[in-house]
This record gives structure tokens, sequence and C-alpha cells, in this order.
């Protein structure tokens, strides 16, 4: 994906910075050679103390204390041929990005919205199914090739498979899912699928459900738009860089920048697969004094750099031109390579 890292780094070490504030456990493991009047007291500045966090440097006169990040310098690491990174076939396979839902069954026109707790993002898996049958905890639906669903038992800790229904009857409920069964024989082909508690409202088949897995992290970057058709040919195009940002510590004694420092990178520790799920890939973590700067710090002031070095994938999808007619010529020449005639000259329509 395509990423803006400051926005990352921010949304995580604010959310970070929140969890500080409200875990009363991770003041104390992190801190455990300090004695417990000091961790309280610590617990105090943390939770009452406005931490400012900034991208680049502040408009205004630095407020104490702060977090300012600012890009230190990004390469492109690895480069791709003709910038391609994923050609047509490969996306398909992968999954459209944007992509604008269909429905893997006949039915109506789509309208209805997804509905998600405030705060717990969703990320939908599949195309939205229309239903054939269900009973009191169940949905039975037509296996329609290709469909693939994570395993409820295979997904990370934090997650939960959801079953949303989006359209017709019963629309707006939502079941974690226990168990998916695909039966594949004379009968025909379907997938029954059982949750783990009974609807309020028995479904049917106008109703129309959508698969997706919530994750109980709360904060997400981005909302990505809708954009292509399944049947669009897409390329990604882009490059690897290796980037490296400066997260400085500024702080009103020696006392509270060390501990924010240390704060600061048990937040990259504990947030490090969402930092992965949002493409910072390979983090690595140094640090540094930094020498007092007059000119953006007040006159006591004492900071300490942090250095996030990673790789990122920037890249962009385009509509790929398609080939839209195959012709075939045969033609017979003599020696001398003068035409004599055309045998045959065929045209093969690939638009339709």
């Amino acid at each position: 994906m395509s990423i803006v890292p400051e926005f990352v780094l921010q949304k995580v070490i604010a959310e970070g910075i929140r969890q500080f504030r409200e875990n009363q456990k991770l003041l104390p493991m992190l801190f455990r050679n300090l004695n417990v009047t000091e961790v309280a007291e610590l617990q105090r500045y943390i939770r009452d103390q406005p931490i400012d966090l900034a991208i680049n440097w502040p408009d205004s006169q630095m407020k104490l204390p702060s977090i300012i990040l600012s890009l230190k310098n990004e390469t492109e690491s690895e480069s791709f041929l003709n910038e391609l990174m994923q050609g047509p076939n490969s996306i398909q396979n992968t999954g459209t990005p944007f992509r604008k839902e269909t429905l893997t069954a006949p039915a109506t026109v789509l309208g209805g919205g997804s509905t998600s707790r405030t705060g717990h993002p969703v990320q939908p898996i599949t195309d939205p199914i229309q239903i054939t049958d269900a009973t009191a905890n169940t949905v039975e639906f037509d296996l329609v090739e290709p469909f693939s669903v994570t395993d409820p038992f295979e997904i990370k800790s934090d997650q939960e498979l959801i079953l949303t229904v989006r359209e017709g009857t019963g629309s707006g409920q939502r079941r974690t899912v226990s168990s998916i069964t695909p039966f594949v024989g004379s009968d025909g082909n379907y997938v029954v699928v059982e949750v783990t508690s009974n609807w309020a409202t028995s479904l049917d088949n106008t109703s129309i459900i959508e698969f997706q897995i919530q994750s109980d992290t709360p904060f997400a970057v981005g909302e990505p738009a809708k954009l292509f058709e399944d049947d669009q040919f897409i390329e990604r195009h882009g490059a690897l860089y290796s980037t490296s940002y400066q997260a400085l510590v500024v702080g009103p004694n020696q006392e509270i920048t060390v501990f924010l420092y240390a704060i600061l990178k048990a937040i990259l520790i504990l947030n490090h697969d969402y930092l992965e799920q949002n493409g910072v890939i390979d983090l690595k973590v140094g640090g540094t004094d930094f020498v007092h700067r007059p000119e953006y710090l007040p006159e006591l002031a004492y900071q300490r750099a942090l250095i996030l070095e990673f790789q990122h994938a920037f890249d962009v999808y385009v509509e790929a031109a398609a080939v839209s007619e195959i012709r075939l010529a045969l033609e017979v020449s003599d020696s001398s390579g003068g035409l004599v005639g055309v045998v045959s000259d065929t045209n093969l329509d690939l638009s339709a």
C-alpha cells in the first residue's frame, strides 16, 4: 500500500500514550527498577500532563513535554522492472484494492451500508452474498468459486470473524462466526455457516450477508475508497524505500525526558504488528542525544532522539491497457520476397 509514514507513526504514538494512561500495569512493568513511590508519581504525571505531538516543527513555541516527528532521509532501496510491482493476474489473485462491491449470487442491487461498532475497525473479506436458507443460528448459501474465507480458529487473537447482514430480512444484525462447513456432492455445492448466538430476526433468501474481520485494536489509519470494478485490469506501480525518521523527545527535565524516551520505545514494540499491517516493514530503532537548539526550544529543555529506520512500499494503482483485438494474417511471397497473395486474414475480437 502507498502510505504516509508520518500519519501512521503519529496515530500509533498518540494511541500508545492513551494506552499508558488507561492501562495501570504498563508503567510498573516498564519501570520495574524504580520504587513504588516514583512509579506512582510518574503515573500521575503521564495521566494528567498533556504531551504535545507534532509532525516536523511546530509553528509556535514548543510546549513541554513534546514528541516531534521529522524525516531524516528516504532512499529508493529496491526497484522493479518498469516500476511494475504487481501485474493484473497477481492483483486478481490477491484481491483488487479499492474494489467496488458485487454480489456473488443473483439478488437485488445492494444498497445497504455496513455496520460496525464505533472504534472497532472492520475489514470486509468477501463480496456480499445472498443466502438460500437459514436456521436460528446458521445460514446456507451456494458455493461459488472462488470462495475462500479464513477459518475462525486461525485468525489473530485480537480479531474476530464476523457475519454481517447487509440487506434484506434481518439487516443490521452481526454475529461472530463459530464454524464454516463447505459441502460438495450430488445434492449440490453449498456452504453452511454457524454463528455463536441466535439471530434476533430469522433470515430468509432475501438476506444478503458479508464476512468481515473485526479487530479489537481501537484505532485505524485511513479509509480506502471504492474505485475499481472486478473486470478492470489493474496494475500496481512503485518501489520500496528505505526511510529514516527522527522522533525527538523534549522534556522539562532530565528524568521526564528519559522516561518519555523509554515509553516511546515501548509503544513501538507494543504496536509492532499494527505498524507492519500499515506498511512499516522491518522497523529498527536506535537513539541518540542532541545538542540544545535555542531557535526551537525553550531555554530550559532537555531532548533525546529516537531514530526509526524501516522500509515501506510506495505505490500507485492504474488501469492497464488491455488487448482488445488479435489479428492473424498468413501471406505468401515469392523467392525474391515479393508478396504473391494473402492466404488468411483473421481478426479475433477480445472486447466482447
